[in-house]
C-alpha cells in the first residue's frame, strides 16, 4: 500500500499505523516549493485480506517547515 500527498514548505508530520499497529512518523516537508501527488509512505508487504490504515497530522513538523500541514492525495494497493 502506497499513500500519496503533498509535500511543501509548510508541510507537517503525519503518523501512519496499519492494524493497530505502531504509528510511523511521515514528513511531508520539502524546501524545494510544492510537489503534488508524491508518495509520502510505503507499507512493508501485507497479507490478503482486509487491513485497517489511520493517519494522524501529528501537529508537529520538520524544524525548517513554516507549518504543521498534511494534505493526502489518494492510496494504491497492490496484489
Amino acid at each position: 500500500m502506497s499513500l500519496y500527498g503533498i509535500q511543501a514548505g509548510n508541510g507537517g508530520i503525519a503518523t501512519v499505523s496499519i492494524d493497530g499497529g505502531p504509528p510511523v512518523k511521515v514528513n511531508t516537508y520539502t524546501p524545494a516549493g510544492t510537489a503534488n501527488g508524491q508518495i509520502v509512505y510505503t507499507s512493508p508487504q501485507l497479507t490478503a485480506g482486509t487491513h485497517t490504515v489511520t493517519v494522524t497530522n501529528s501537529g508537529t513538523a520538520d524544524p525548517r517547515s513554516s507549518g504543521t500541514s498534511v494534505s493526502l492525495d489518494s492510496f494504491t494497493v497492490s496484489g
